[in-house]
């Protein structure tokens, strides 16, 4: 019987015969022969027949088209989404990645419109259907946040501090009010400052007015020095301002009775300025030359004031720190600095003295503690004495100036034996005249 044959988007030939239930099928219809796999009744057409033939197939279709566009891809757009061609597809499905919105998440339109609940990367689908069969595409849709900057409220800062200014927002570009196009800017002096910020989205603008209080003055004065039992006043006292010194205390003014560090913390509108002063004490000029005393006459008594940083001024207007006595007579001094005076007397007698020298005869230098030094026991009256010590051969073993030093017992740094030595003694009395005494002395061990 007649009927029709029709290569089909499947890439088979199907073939119907008038008031047939069934088409034939060419399985492999670029095969000769058998190997083409004819099947007779191949595919049942579900109670119904065939009569004037198949329907038109493109016979170049190789696959579903399923690749898409989209535009408006900033936030609280509608972007919209169309697919390569809608002419060889039965149906379609989008899912746009966004179940935030929804119903809306799901579309079957062939040009959808969707408008995204969030700014971000949303993969969205398309699934295409036809003859049966489906394909599937996804593209990474970025969606751009529309600008947004905030640079705050009008403020109000202190005199010396900085505000920075931060626009930044993920790529975008700056326009601030001087020109400059960094993402952030340092305010330090009062006056309006805007900035637009730009992205593919659009531009946002926001302006800030930034006002500068001037810092309280406080002077303290300059580091001082007090006299002892004199107290300062600091005053710190400014309109409208609170105060906070070192101890905690919060007057406008503090007294200073004793040195030390002190500084004060002044605030006026929640802006502050520190001064800090150190204040020492000079304590009152000290002197003592000494109880009144009796001198030999021919001695020398010298008087020292042992005071530093002061004036001196003695009975006779010398100004020397130190005064020597050789004569009796009432002498004072008067020490002298910026804070005050005081003044001393001593009254210094002389008397006819008597010469006395005790020296030991013997002594023994053997470490124990005991006469380990030959040195005078007792010397009174004499200015200026060397004494010598000599072996019994006229040998010089020792000399000094120094009468309190002693002789050890040794020559050269080692000891002298047991024995007889002889010593001399040349001194000078309180009246210059010199005298030589001579004496033996035994060395033990």
């Amino acid at each position: 019987s007649g009927g029709a044959i029709q290569l089909a988007p499947d890439n088979k030939i199907y073939h119907a015969r008038f008031y047939e239930d069934s088409l034939g099928v060419i399985n492999n219809p670029n095969s000769l022969g058998i190997s083409c796999n004819y099947i007779a009744n191949g595919f049942f057409l579900a109670g119904k027949t065939s009569r004037l033939g198949l329907p038109s197939f493109y016979s170049s279709i190789a696959s579903i088209p399923t690749s898409f566009t989209y535009t408006n891809f900033c936030f609280g757009d509608s972007s919209i989404f169309a697919f390569s061609s809608s002419l060889l597809v039965d149906s379609v499905l989008w899912n746009f990645d966004d179940p935030n919105s929804g119903v809306n998440n799901i579309s079957s339109d062939t040009t959808p419109v969707h408008i995204f609940t969030d700014t971000g990367t949303f993969i969205v689908s398309l699934i295409t259907y036809f003859g049966g069969n489906s394909d599937t595409s996804t593209n990474a849709i970025f969606i751009n946040p529309i600008p947004i900057v905030d640079l705050g409220n009008d403020t109000t800062f202190c005199q010396g501090e900085t505000l920075i200014l931060d626009a930044t927002t993920a790529n975008a570009t700056y326009l601030w009010q001087d020109n400059s196009t960094n993402p952030t800017f340092n305010v330090t002096q009062q006056g309006t400052y805007w900035v637009e910020v730009t992205n593919n989205c659009g531009t946002t603008t926001d302006t800030i007015i930034v006002n500068y209080t001037l810092l309280p003055t406080v002077d303290l004065g300059n580091d001082t020095t007090l006299c002892q039992g004199e107290a300062l006043t600091l005053d710190a006292t400014t309109a409208n301002a609170n105060y906070l010194w070192q101890d905690n205390s919060t007057n406008p003014a503090f007294n200073v009775t004793q040195q030390g560090t002190y500084w004060v913390e002044v605030t006026v509108n929640n802006c502050s300025t520190t001064d800090t002063v150190i204040v020492n004490y000079t304590l009152l000029p000290t002197v003592d030359l000494g109880n009144d005393t009796t001198l030999c006459q021919g001695e020398t008594l010298t008087l020292d004031a042992a005071t530093a940083n002061v004036n001196h001024l003695w009975q006779d207007n010398s100004t020397g720190p130190t005064y020597n006595v050789t004569q009796e007579g009432t002498y004072w001094l008067e020490v002298t600095d910026n804070c005050e005076t005081t003044i001393d007397t001593i009254i210094v007698t002389t008397e006819e003295c008597e010469i006395i020298i005790e020296m030991p005869n013997v002594f023994t230098p053997n470490n124990d503690g005991i006469s380990d030094l030959f040195y005078p026991i007792k010397i009174e009256g004499i200015d200026q004495a060397t004494i010598t010590i000599y072996n019994r051969w006229g040998q010089k073993l020792f000399e000094s100036v120094d009468l309190i030093k002693g002789w050890n017992g040794k020559f050269n740094g080692k000891d002298c034996s047991d024995g007889t030595y002889f010593w001399v003694l040349r001194y000078m009395d309180r009246n210059g005249e010199k005298n030589d005494l001579k004496e033996f002395l035994t060395l033990l061990r």
